[in-house]
């Protein structure tokens, strides 16, 4: 059994997130039927600047294995002025899923947007992620809106 570790922060963490995010990022472009070329173009630098925004709290998750010092997921969640929390970005990767360190990131998550007062708390799935929906609905998500978007 690996040693795993859970760090927890804000923003300090964004860069160590960043080679996980890539590949979350390549994860969507490959499923997207109608929208990859969207994640071609789509930097971690350009997604970074939403979490940098002024008044925008953030909190972020990393698993760490301690036996290859490799971070093997993450979650980061936001809540801004108008507390409006979000989960924003989850990842774990694929010889680390099955055994519930998404669903620890979820609960850390949501309980931190919990504890800063999130009046409403809502993810994005990405078209083509539609399987994530189930995982999801586990934590009380449930689709509200479709909104359809032109090529």
């Amino acid at each position: 059994m690996r040693h795993l570790a859970v760090i927890d922060g804000g923003k300090e963490l964004l860069d160590a997130v960043q080679p996980l995010w890539e590949k979350l990022n390549n994860h969507h472009k490959n499923l997207s039927t109608h929208f990859s070329y969207k994640f071609e173009c789509f930097t971690f630098e350009k997604r970074k600047q939403k979490f940098l925004e002024p008044g925008r709290d953030v909190n972020i998750n990393l698993i760490l294995d301690k036996d290859n010092n490799t971070y093997i997921g993450y979650c980061i969640c936001t809540i801004d002025k108008d507390k409006c929390g979000e989960i924003d970005s989850l990842f774990i990767e694929k010889d680390y899923r099955k055994y519930g360190f998404g669903a620890e990131l979820m609960n850390r998550s949501i309980a931190w947007l919990e504890n800063h007062k999130a009046q409403t708390i809502i993810i994005g799935v990405c078209e083509g992620n539609e399987n994530a929906l189930d995982f999801y609905q586990k934590f009380g998500f449930y689709k509200k809106t479709y909104i359809l978007e032109r090529k």
